[in-house]
C-alpha cells in the first residue's frame, strides 16, 4: 500500500469527531479523490442536477451502531446521545454549503453500508436545518405561512407515523397568535421548540428546523425530503405572505389545492418519489 500523503493523513485525523465546523472546498475535493470509490455508487441514485438554494444542516439519530470505525469526516461528526439505545449515535453534519449537500449524503450512505445492523426506532429521527440567514423577515414569514398551508398534507402522506410524537407535533397545534413572529420582530417563545417546524433556532443558528422525518437508510428518500424543503424556500422568494393567503382563500376544491401544491412544491408527489 502506498504511503499516505499529508492531506490524506490530515483527513483521517478528522474522524470522530470532525475538528472544525467548517470545511473548505479544497479539503473536500481532496477527500473525495481519496474515497471516490466509496461514494461513486451512491451518486448513481441521487439527483445531482438539483441546485440547493441555501445551506443545510442534517442531524441523524440512529441506534444499534457497531464499534467499527466508519469514515464520517469531513462532513459529519458522531455525537453520543443518552436518549438512544444500543450504542446509539447522533450524526451531525457540518453547516453544508449547497455544493456539499450531495457529497454529505454520499458519505452518509457509506456509513449505512458499513453499519448494516444500525436501525431507526421510535426514539430516532432526522432533523433538517434550513438556512434562512439570507432571507428578510418578510420572506421568513412567507416561508412559515406557506409551510402551514401544507403541513397537514405532509403528515398525512409522508409522515403519518410521526403524528402524536411529543417531539414532533404540528405547528398549527401551537398557540401561534401568541408565539409566532411578533409585530415588533421578536421571535417565538420556547413552546415551539419541539414542533414539527421548530422556529426556536432562528434565535441562534438562523435556521428553521424540520423535525418530521422518522429516519431512513434510503438516501434517495432523504434527498427527496431535502428537495421539498428547498422548494418551500424557493417559493418564499417568489411569493409574499399576502400572496399565499390570497391564493389559499381562492381554493375551493381538492383539485385546486393539488394545483396549489404543485405550484409551491413541484416535487411533492410522494407516490412517485419516495
Amino acid at each position: 500500500m502506498s504511503k499516505r500523503t499529508p492531506m490524506q493523513s490530515k483527513l483521517l485525523k478528522l474522524l470522530y469527531p470532525a475538528e472544525t465546523p467548517f470545511v473548505s472546498d479544497k479539503d473536500c475535493a481532496e477527500y473525495e479523490k481519496y474515497y471516490k470509490h466509496s461514494i461513486e455508487p451512491t451518486s448513481e441514485v441521487l439527483n445531482l442536477d438539483f441546485v440547493y438554494p441555501t445551506s443545510l444542516g442534517i442531524e441523524v439519530e440512529i441506534e444499534t451502531v457497531s464499534p467499527i470505525k466508519t469514515f464520517l469526516a469531513p462532513y459529519w461528526k458522531a455525537v453520543e446521545d443518552g436518549s438512544l439505545r444500543n450504542h446509539g449515535l447522533e450524526l451531525v453534519s457540518i453547516p453544508l454549503k449547497p455544493n456539499q449537500v450531495n457529497r454529505a449524503l454520499m458519505l452518509l450512505d457509506t456509513f449505512y453500508t458499513a453499519q448494516k445492523k444500525a436501525e431507526f426506532s421510535h426514539r430516532c429521527s432526522i432533523h433538517v436545518h434550513l438556512g434562512v440567514g439570507e432571507l428578510t423577515m418578510d420572506q421568513i414569514e412567507a416561508l412559515i405561512t406557506l409551510y402551514l398551508t401544507i403541513e397537514e398534507a405532509l403528515f398525512v402522506t409522508l409522515f403519518p407515523e410521526r403524528r402524536g410524537n411529543t417531539f414532533c407535533f404540528p405547528l398549527k397545534d401551537t398557540d401561534l397568535r401568541a408565539n409566532f413572529i411578533h409585530k415588533s420582530g421578536n421571535l417565538i417563545e420556547e413552546i415551539c421548540k419541539y414542533s414539527a417546524l421548530n422556529l426556536y433556532h432562528l434565535r441562534d443558528y438562523n435556521t428553521l428546523e424540520f423535525r418530521h422525518h422518522g429516519g431512513t437508510k434510503n438516501i434517495k428518500e432523504l434527498q427527496y425530503w431535502l428537495r421539498i424543503l428547498c422548494e418551500l424556500y424557493n417559493s418564499a422568494l417568489k411569493y409574499s405572505k399576502e400572496d399565499i393567503l390570497t391564493e389559499l382563500n381562492l381554493l375551493s376544491t381538492t383539485s385546486a389545492y393539488v394545483n396549489y401544491m404543485n405550484k409551491m412544491v413541484p416535487s411533492f408527489h410522494p407516490e412517485v418519489n419516495r
